[in-house]
């Protein structure tokens, strides 16, 4: 009731809105779709801005669809109309990500380290390694010691 949303928030859009980034508006879901009416009416007539409205949850299926229209909206200097809980499920998914990829990087680590380990104990590599002299029916173990090995 005090011109927030109609004049405050576009004036705000129009000072800090730049080619390089992004500007994305925070509302209380309740407010989203009036933020985007409003900002529409204010930005995408006169000043070619276009406004976005971003959903996302945390049961959203993440594609690379995702990663293009973000893109997309950066390219165009748009503006992103969300609710802090679009905004709180992406950066969980994101952070959810990291940890899975750290967790697959730490077992594939693991595992390389088993398959060293089970290599080094086999009873190949520790004949290779002390070059344990074998058997042979001609002159048993001094014939191959002796000839050196």
């Amino acid at each position: 009731g005090e011109g927030k949303t109609t004049v405050v928030t576009p004036l705000v859009i129009l000072l800090h809105g730049s080619a390089t980034r992004a500007c994305v508006v925070c509302v209380p879901q309740a407010l989203t779709e009036f933020t985007c009416r409003v900002l529409r009416e204010r930005l995408c007539g006169t000043l070619a801005r276009p406004v976005v409205e971003f959903t996302f949850n945390r049961a959203t299926p993440v594609s690379d669809d995702h990663f293009f229209k973000l893109l997309h909206a950066q390219d165009a200097r748009a503006v992103m109309v969300s609710g802090p809980t679009a905004l709180k499920s992406l950066m969980l998914r994101f952070v959810l990500t990291l940890h899975a990829c750290d967790v697959a990087r730490s077992e594939e680590k693991e595992r390389l380290e088993v398959d060293r380990s089970s290599t080094f104990l086999s009873p190949n590599s520790w004949k290779s390694l002390l070059r344990w002299p074998s058997w042979s029916s001609r002159g048993g173990v001094t014939s191959q010691l002796e000839a050196g090995g």
